[in-house]
């Protein structure tokens, strides 16, 4: 069964003029400082265009590019802009970009420290 993930949103919480909260697979009318497609950002399962566009999943796995949000507590966001259905969230976090991709991954829950750079992978 395919799933579907709409609008999935890293926000940055507590740092106020930090432009790094983002939402992928939406663009009208946003809060986040950046709104960016899945397609080109995400291993795959990109499809629709502009508010249009999910990304499915079929028994795999998908991996954001990393995204530099900040440091601070970060939170994910699924489906906020539209409906869709949950996933098992994953994230990791580093000083750069290099350090991110070398971090062990942590199951996300509610929020999370980040050290400036952060990965997400979504499982089904």
């Amino acid at each position: 069964m395919s799933l579907l993930y709409r609008n999935l949103i890293l926000l940055e919480r507590g740092l106020a003029g930090v432009p790094g909260s983002v939402v992928w697979g939406h663009h009208t009318a946003v809060d986040e400082d950046n709104d960016v497609n899945f397609s080109g950002n995400w291993t795959s399962g990109a499809v629709g265009v502009g508010d249009t566009e999910a990304l499915y999943v079929d028994g795999s796995t998908e991996l954001s590019v990393p995204w530099n949000v900040g440091t601070g507590w970060v939170q994910i966001l699924l489906n906020k802009y539209g409906s869709g259905n949950n996933v098992t969230i994953y994230y990791k976090t580093g000083n750069s970009s290099a350090n991110c991709i070398a971090d062990s991954w942590h199951l996300f829950d509610t929020t999370f420290k980040s050290k400036g750079w952060v990965l997400i992978k979504l499982e089904e």
